[in-house]
């Protein structure tokens, strides 16, 4: 099942069903970051709007003009909702949701993964691309050394091979994806101000634009991730974050072959073979780097001119996505990565929505007991539990594949998705499953036992 994370909250109403009685619906604007569009958070916005009283607005703009220029198109675009409007930014939307402000009055920022003091992968991008190139290298000698006539050890190539070529071929690609995220071209005019320290970043967190926000906008607050193991698979993970932990096993796979052949060569190959002995050193040089990789983009990512790992979620660090002098919700250490937030974070914006901004539930009152789906840890409803009463993108690390048995409250219906964001096969359940090994399903054992990711009650 596919394992791709976004924290495990209970979404709770805090108003009371005549708190907004016929009132219109809040106006939410959801603004993208760099190298997207309108439509990452389409899906997102239309699954909140669904459950909550809010009418979304998810306009595109120029991701790589000016953060200015970008808040300029967004008034162009939004500027006619009402000063009840609420901003909710990922990464440098959030950022250009800021800077609107001050053209337009609002009574709520919410950031997911922005980069508040700037993204220290800008900045270090070029450094990391220099390793990443000596690691390619590294590989050619070592192909290099087997198309040339090897010898006695070519089953080292049939064995490893298929790894090695996948850990080669992810690596160069992973930094071509990764690049789109964090400005690979300097040219666009928005990349020196996405750098920690830019004049625009140093204005926007200055006393007085902070000054004016807290006086001007009832709630600012700041959504924080640290990717599901961050620190595991480097690059790799930040460019295919659906696929983390295969594409870092893949890689372990190819390091330790690379580790296990040199050492299977030094431990057999006659003294006088210079030749194996040289490929030893080119496999131990390859498997080197690829060490290196983990600790490389971490430090990348963390601060400026690298030296320090900092907990991040692929792409900007913890301490940059706290908002300045705002709330902060941290989603914990198994969040999504940094492109996943935008379709992993319904549940904890629906929790800030509510419960910090106060935006109603559709209909005006929160769902009572009797409507909230139970899900078990056990068959015949035993051991931990907790409660649904709508669609949760991903249930957490703790419940991912854990359920094995539900209850459907009465009218209503459970849908079961074998991966996070409503993917793969689903089970429709409209009465209770006391063990879910008594439905077939795409699970280990042929059930849906333990398979659940992401869930929805209708």
């Amino acid at each position: 099942m596919t394992r791709v994370h976004t924290s495990l909250l209970a979404v709770v109403a805090l108003l009371a069903p005549s708190a907004r009685v016929a009132a219109q619906d809040v106006p939410v604007v959801f603004v993208h970051g760099f190298g997207s569009s309108g439509a990452t958070w389409q899906a997102t916005a239309a699954r909140l709007q669904s459950s909550l009283a809010i009418r979304a607005e998810t306009p595109s703009l120029s991701w790589n003009a000016l953060y200015e220029s970008q808040a300029n198109e967004l008034q162009e675009r939004v500027g006619g909702l009402a000063s009840d409007v609420i901003g909710v930014g990922h990464s440098n939307g959030g950022l250009v949701t800021r800077q609107w402000s001050s053209q337009h009055p609002v009574s709520g920022i919410v950031t997911v993964g922005t980069p508040h003091r700037g993204a220290p992968a800008v900045t270090n991008f070029y450094a990391y691309a220099g390793f990443n190139e000596r690691l390619l290298g590294s590989f050619n000698d070592v192909f290099r050394s087997f198309a040339s006539g090897c010898c006695s050890w070519q089953w080292i190539l049939w064995a490893y091979g298929t790894y090695w070529d996948a850990a080669a071929s992810l690596a160069a690609n992973s930094l071509l994806r990764v690049g789109t995220a964090v400005a690979l071209n300097t040219a666009f005019p928005v990349t020196p101000e996405m750098m920690p320290n830019s004049s625009f970043l140093n204005s926007l967190n200055s006393q007085a634009n902070l000054a004016r926000e807290a006086a001007q906008i009832r709630v600012r607050t700041g959504i924080v991730s640290t990717a599901h193991n961050f620190y595991w698979g480097g690059v790799l993970r930040a460019a295919f974050p659906d696929d983390g932990d295969t594409v870092a096993l893949w890689r372990d796979v190819a390091m330790y072959g690379m580790f296990a052949a040199a050492s299977a060569i030094y431990g057999s190959a006659p003294f006088e073979d210079s030749f194996a002995f040289d490929l030893a050193g080119k496999l131990l040089n390859a498997a080197y780097y690829l060490s290196m990789m983990d600790t490389w983009w971490c430090e990348t990512v963390s601060w400026v001119g690298g030296g320090l790992c900092w907990v991040n979620d692929t792409i900007v660090p913890q301490w940059s996505q706290v908002y300045p002098n705002g709330l902060t919700v941290d989603v914990g250490f198994d969040g999504p990565a940094h492109t996943q937030e935008t379709r992993l974070s319904d549940p904890v914006i629906e929790w800030v929505l509510t419960n910090y901004l106060g935006v109603p539930r559709r209909g005006g009152a929160p769902p009572s007991s009797s409507s909230s789906a139970e899900m078990y840890e056990h068959a015949g409803f035993g051991g931990g539990s907790f409660s649904a009463s709508g669609d949760m993108s991903f249930v957490g690390w703790d419940w991912n594949d854990q359920i094995s048995s539900v209850h459907v409250p009465p009218g209503h219906t459970v849908v079961l998705y074998e991966h996070s964001d409503f993917g793969g096969q689903s089970l429709t359940l409209t009465g209770d499953a006391p063990d879910l090994r008594d439905w077939p399903g795409p699970g280990p054992d042929g059930t849906w036992n333990d398979v659940a990711s992401s869930i929805s009650v209708q």
